[in-house]
């Protein structure tokens, strides 16, 4: 898959999203449902149905996310692996950009529960 087929990939995923929450938000705007947890619901499986695909994270990216998943910061983790801290932040927006989850949380949520931490 070249570089460019992947951006319209990554903008055309982005764009729906974008717009599956533009729905959630006016569902919520009409109260079609009596919960906010009816609403996340939908929106958590929404985010499971895109997100079973298949990531393929760098070896350095799971090496830093098993470390973050420890409860290690990014300073402690640059000190570990001898990198700079900017190099762990990098590397965890990658991974974060891979996995297309929101934060970092999210994120190591759904590296453990596919099995993709050691």
């Amino acid at each position: 898959m070249t570089i460019s087929s992947r951006i319209v990939q990554s903008i055309a995923f982005s764009l729906y999203l974008l717009a599956i929450a533009k729905v959630i938000n006016k569902m919520r705007q009409w109260q079609f449902a009596e919960t906010n947890a009816y609403y996340e619901e939908l929106e958590e499986i929404i985010m499971y149905r895109f997100a079973t695909e298949t990531v393929q994270l760098t070896d350095r990216e799971t090496e830093v996310l098993g470390f973050i998943a420890l409860g290690l910061s990014a300073k402690e983790v640059a000190l570990k692996l001898s990198i700079s801290p900017c190099t762990v932040e990098r590397h965890i927006e990658n991974a974060r950009l891979k996995t297309r989850t929101r934060n970092r949380t999210h994120m190591i949520a759904y590296t453990l529960r596919r099995g993709m931490l050691p």
